[in-house]
């Protein structure tokens, strides 16, 4: 019993001396290391609550550390609205649908009265062009269409659509854009 306690005081003395081995400068690339230094200790120096660079030479540079900036860009239309609110991925689809231009076309991989399922086919789609679940009414009833990329032309869909795994071609079809704006205009 006393060994075990003897062992677990030993162990907890080692990791709470650990504690004591923290530097507290970082070396750079060049052999040098940021430091901060106490103004009570070098009343020599002006004091400036900004890091200085040591350098093994013992020359002392006092300098702002070095910040990066990041600037990241996000788009106007980057899943905001015009009150810079969140839009729902609902009425992102329907703007991408209804901004296309008329006389292109589309993949229509799947119509349903199931969203789950235009989902799961959307899911399983390739991820090379923009695809949309569109909500619409057929008879008083919600339907829904999964639709796959835009082109030009009825040959370059029908192109991209025989690109498309067997298991998506069976329901999937060209389509106009506007059939599709046709069919889900309020």
């Amino acid at each position: 019993m006393n060994n075990q306690r003897l062992f677990f005081l030993a162990v907890s003395f080692l990791g709470l001396s650990a504690c004591n081995n923290v530097e507290t400068s970082s070396r750079y690339a060049d052999g040098s290391y940021m430091g901060y230094y106490d103004p009570s200790e070098r009343p020599d120096l002006p004091y400036a609550p900004s890091a200085a660079v040591y350098s093994y030479e013992s020359t002392i540079d006092y300098q702002s550390p070095p910040i990066e900036e990041h600037v990241v860009t996000i788009p106007d239309s980057y899943h905001v609205g015009a009150m810079r609110a969140p839009v729902s991925h609902h009425d992102r689809d329907k703007t991408w649908v209804n901004t296309q231009n008329p006389n292109g076309y589309t993949i229509e991989l799947i119509d349903s009265p199931k969203a789950s399922a235009v989902a799961k086919q959307l899911m399983q789609a390739p991820k090379k062009e923009h695809m949309a679940e569109i909500q619409y009414d057929r008879a008083g009833n919600s339907n829904y269409k999964g639709l796959y990329g835009t082109y030009p032309s009825y040959d370059a869909a029908k192109k991209a659509l025989d690109s498309l795994p067997d298991s998506m071609k069976q329901q999937a079809g060209v389509k106009s854009w506007r059939d599709i704006q046709h069919d889900t205009a309020p």
